[in-house]
């Protein structure tokens, strides 16, 4: 089994996470190379066709604990129960998605099975020399990226950045196994106990799922001037994408950002406005098709992602494509 994959498929209520599906990408690509396969853990979902969704994307094995209240114990629970199946089976690699509860998951895991994790990367590999799995991600406090390894201890455990990797498309063809599993006798005991959920309703223009985004950084200079960022937006019909620092100032609400620490997006149009283009940003848009950018700097290293650079004030700049889009 020291070949194989394992991923945590993370559920929201009875579906999948997004980034379970996308986790199958790397996950099919990395136990291929090594001859492997890819097992799959979902936790808190009844049925089955939870199990079926990941073996169509990848999956050879799919492990779901059907105790719904499974998924509302504790990480340090949740991190138990799978060290329990991980250590009986031995696999070389387990990923996550990087999302709130793999970043308090994944830690508590690789701390019970004596291992170390690679958090929030963006890209995964192997080495040539022992096929041992290298993760990249930001230097933090430059535009540089740092290549990651775990070459003493197994298994190599790492996140990875949701939005980083396509879905595989689904395979009707392929099949697999769907086991369905009990949670172990004491691995509920926990220090800390949830005692509700409440939930935040998804907005109907999204970042992850818009097809256009206007994002503006601190080029804009006060919060008065990125209200032309909005009002291009709403001209355009897209959504308000923001920085971290535009966040940070209380100009948008942090569902609004963009990048390493915010939303990884993938937009069919992208206008960036009075954006400098630092690493924890341009890693949310790596996958958007077209990329508008508009800045001051004509050396901004936000131009050497955008297929359309325009190098002027974009406060003189923003109310003329307005007023065109108008128009039109």
């Amino acid at each position: 089994m020291a070949n194989n994959v394992w991923i945590f498929a993370e559920t929201r209520g009875k579906a999948l996470h997004p980034v379970a599906v996308e986790l199958l990408t790397p996950a099919r690509t990395l136990a291929d190379r090594r001859g492997g396969t890819v097992t799959a853990l979902a936790c808190g979902v009844e049925n089955e066709t939870v199990g079926q969704d990941l073996i169509v994307h990848g999956a050879d094995r799919v492990f779901i604990f059907p105790d719904l209240s499974f998924s509302r114990l504790p990480p340090e629970s949740i991190a138990r129960t799978l060290a329990l199946f991980i250590r009986a089976e031995d696999p070389e690699t387990v990923l996550f998605g990087a999302t709130s509860l793999a970043r308090d998951l994944a830690p508590r895991l690789a701390t019970i099975l004596n291992t170390g994790v690679m958090a929030d990367c963006l890209t995964l590999d192997l080495t040539a020399e022992n096929q041992a799995l290298v993760g990249t991600k930001p230097v933090p406090g430059g535009n540089l990226m740092a290549t990651i390894l775990c070459p003493r201890h197994r298994p190599q455990v790492a996140t990875l950045l949701p939005g980083m990797y396509e879905p595989r498309p689904p395979d009707t063809g392929r099949s697999g196994e769907v086991l369905l599993k009990d949670t172990p006798v004491g691995t509920r005991d926990a220090k800390v106990r949830m005692v509700g959920e409440e939930g935040k309703k998804k907005s109907a223009s999204a970042l992850e799922d818009a097809q256009i985004v206007v994002a503006g950084g601190m080029g804009m200079e006060t919060r008065q001037n990125f209200r032309l960022v909005e009002e291009l937006a709403m001209v355009l019909g897209g959504t308000v994408g923001a920085t971290r620092p535009v966040v940070e100032e209380g100009w948008v609400s942090p569902d609004h950002m963009i990048g390493q620490s915010g939303k990884i997006i993938h937009p069919r149009l992208y206008i960036a406005v009075g954006i400098y283009g630092s690493i924890y940003h341009t890693i949310g848009i790596q996958r958007a098709q077209t990329v508008v950018a508009i800045n001051t700097d004509p050396y901004a290293p936000i131009f050497c992602f955008a297929q359309y650079a325009i190098v002027g004030d974009a406060k003189k700049i923003l109310p003329a494509l307005i007023d065109r889009f108008r128009k039109r």
